[in-house]
């Protein structure tokens, strides 16, 4: 240790929403929730304490964090069950010829608490092979492990906001449970998150202006079943990534990953370089599944994703990142015929949660486009920044007949530095989403209209 490089980095935000009121209408009757003075109304307390160490050459390392919050219950992210001839799929009846019942098969996002508060975030062990540059590694992220350059996504554009009001849906389907859910990331499937995963990585440079880098990933996927016993009867998982790099052209990674038996997902996404100013992706992912696990066979998805900076431009050449604007679209199909009874939307845009809006509760979804418009000035410099945020889902296809109006968020907002490292954000939240489920009996709309004020107190060292 006496040679060893040591960086220890602390991140912290208390996100408390001052004030909220969400109305639901349905006709006349009306539902009102309100709050004040929520301290986890905007998003659990977290803080994040990681610790990297690096021997003198650099050949070996050691990353462990650990996120501490108010303690979150592990959740479902995926019900599968298994039939007497050994087929997995999402079919909870009998097949022809099968005595029992099959066996429910429950994939859980695994929190790693320690106590009920502190929860493992990262565990990343690595050495480099007889003195080459293959990497052997072994860890658990629950973060995801992804390439971040290609999600395009910026804490300064941000404000700190994050998910709710920023990048409500990652790289990969926007559906819940898809194959190809944050498709990017090599730990884990499903969107779950700490599987144990071993890595080899190589990186070949072929010229001056070309690279390449092989990555694969080995991951345990643990299943709980009814009576909570941990059961050993599905396959791990594999992921692999390529990625191409050409010196001022383009980035690349083409994706690999096979979470079940029968179940693959490819992604690939490129950035080129365009311009100094813009930062860009564009790419998506196809899934192909068989052998009983077909409701997800033929889902894809398209990304677009652009930030362009608009300061030079503005005021003068030589200025960076006084004016920005991040543009994110997403387009998510699922086969009618495979997939409707599976597709659920992850995440919704609307109310105190972000979740309202009948996007979660209803399942005739088959496609789906999200955009998000965020834009960022920096009014003075180190000291405030105005932001605004705007995101919209719109459903474009249903196998029933619901009706979907325009899911949409609208913030602005502002952020004070308080001093190096530490900062103040807050806004001004709109969301409004409509639905009808096209029964006989529904004759009004569901309208779901929130009013909030949140904030972000964030300390980064």
């Amino acid at each position: 240790m006496a040679s060893a490089e040591v960086k220890i980095t602390m991140n912290g935000r208390l996100r408390p929403t001052f004030f909220a009121n969400q109305n639901t209408a349905v006709g006349d009757n009306e539902t009102n929730t309100r709050d004040i003075m929520k301290l986890d109304g905007y998003g659990d307390f977290t803080d994040t304490l990681k610790l990297a160490f690096n021997n003198e050459e650099k050949t070996a390392g050691l990353t462990f964090s650990v996120n501490v919050t108010n303690g979150n219950d592990s959740k479902t992210v995926g019900t599968y069950y298994q039939h007497e001839d050994g087929t997995i799929d999402t079919n909870s009846k009998k097949n022809t010829g099968e005595t029992n019942n099959p066996t429910k098969i429950e994939l859980k996002e695994s929190n790693n608490k320690f106590g009920n508060f502190l929860t493992l975030n990262q565990f990343d062990i690595w050495a480099k092979v007889l003195g080459t540059d293959l990497m052997l590694g072994a860890g658990s992220w629950k973060d995801g492990w992804a390439d971040g350059s290609y999600r395009v996504k910026k804490d300064v554009d941000a404000l700190n906001a994050e998910g709710l009001d920023f990048e409500r849906f990652k790289l990969g389907s926007a559906f819940k449970s898809a194959p190809s859910l944050f498709v990017d990331d090599l730990a884990n499937f499903y969107g779950g998150s700490n599987a144990l995963a071993a890595y080899l990585e190589y990186p070949l440079a072929i010229d001056d202006q070309m690279s390449l880098k092989f990555t694969a990933v080995a991951v345990k996927s643990t299943f709980d079943d009814d009576s909570g016993d941990k059961t050993a009867n599905y396959d791990a998982g594999w992921s692999g990534r390529i990625q191409f790099n050409m010196k001022d052209m383009f980035n690349s990674e083409l994706i690999l990953k096979r979470p079940v038996a029968n179940t693959q997902v490819i992604a690939f996404y490129a950035k080129p370089t365009l311009l100094k100013e813009l930062d860009a992706t564009v790419g998506g992912s196809y899934t192909i599944a068989s052998g009983g696990n077909e409701a997800w066979n033929g889902a894809f998805d398209i990304d677009l994703r652009a930030r362009y900076d608009l300061s030079g431009l503005l005021f003068g050449e030589g200025e960076e990142n006084k004016f920005s604007i991040t543009w994110f679209s997403k387009f998510s199909s699922v086969d009618a015929t495979n997939g409707k009874a599976a597709a659920k939307v992850n995440s919704g845009i609307v109310g105190l949660d972000g979740k309202a809006g009948g996007l979660i509760d209803n399942q005739d979804i088959t496609k789906l486009l999200w955009n998000n418009l965020s834009a960022k000035y920096v009014v003075v410099k180190d000291m405030l920044t105005a932001s605004l945020n705007v995101g919209v889902i719109n459903v474009l296809s249903n196998e029933g007949d619901a009706e979907y109006g325009l899911n949409i968020r609208v913030t602005p907002g502002a952020q004070v530095q308080l001093t190096k490292g530490a900062t103040f954000w807050a806004g001004v939240t709109y969301s409004r989403a409509s639905y009808n489920d096209g029964k006989a009996t529904t004759t009004d709309d569901t309208v779901v209209q929130s009013w909030s004020i949140p904030a972000i107190f964030r300390v980064k060292m």
